[in-house]
Parts: C-alpha cells; structure tokens; sequence
C-alpha cells in the first residue's frame, strides 16, 4: 500500500513536473517574441526618428527659401511701385507738355511763355520731391 502510495505521488509529481516544463516552454517562447517584438520596436523608433530628422531638414531648407522668396518678392514689389511712381511722373510731365504746347498754338505769346515758366516750375518741384524719396 505504502509503494502504490508513493508511485501515485510520484506520478503527481512527474505530471506538475511535466507541466511546469511546458510552462516554462511557453514563457520562454513568450519571451523570446516580446524581445523580438520590443527589437523590431527599437528599430522602428530609429527609422522614425531618422525620417523626423530628415522631415525637419527639409522643412528649413523650405522655411529658408521661402524667407528668400520673400525677400525678393519685397525687392520686386518696391521695383514695381517705383517704376509705377516714374510712369505716373512721365504722364504728368506729358500732360504738362501738351498744356504747354495747346497754350503756346492757342495763346498770345507773352501768356503762353508764363504759362510754360509755370508748369516748368510745377514741374521742377514735383521732381525735386520725388527724388529726396
């Protein structure tokens, strides 16, 4: 009785040794695929963290030629209202010009040549103005 006592607590114990081995398989496997897992994560993390890098790279180098853009923008902008300023100048002087020539064929001569020195002065000093600028 004593010997089927032990062999039924020995085949107990074989069995929780047995089962203790397939669970130790089983968290040994469950580790080794989290490792894998948490690597192929670390390798991820630093693809990314390169592709950020060279994502913030770019955005500068835009952000840079955009600054530029701006900038030459600006200079084409002032280049712009500064011929617009000289054609609106030449078409007064044109205007001015013409007056004075229909002032000369229509009036007497001693109005036309006041009527000329007037506009010339007129003139003169909208230049002199418009080049202190």
């Amino acid at each position: 009785a004593r010997v089927r006592e032990l062999e039924a607590e020995f085949d107990g114990e074989s069995r929780r040794c047995k089962d203790a081995l397939a669970q130790a398989r089983k968290f040994e496997r469950q580790y080794k695929e989290l490792q894998t897992q948490a690597e192929d994560d670390r390798r991820m993390v630093l693809e990314l963290q390169d592709l950020l890098d060279k994502t913030q790279m770019k955005m500068k180098a835009y952000k840079r030629q955009l600054e530029e853009m701006e900038e030459v923008s600006q200079i084409t902008m002032n280049k712009y209202r500064k011929a617009q300023q000289q054609i609106e100048e030449a078409e007064h002087r044109a205007d001015m010009a013409e007056r004075t020539v229909t002032v000369r064929r229509v009036g007497p001569g001693g109005r036309a040549v006041s009527v000329a020195r007037e506009l010339s002065v007129t003139s003169n000093r909208g230049m002199r103005a418009t080049s202190m600028m």
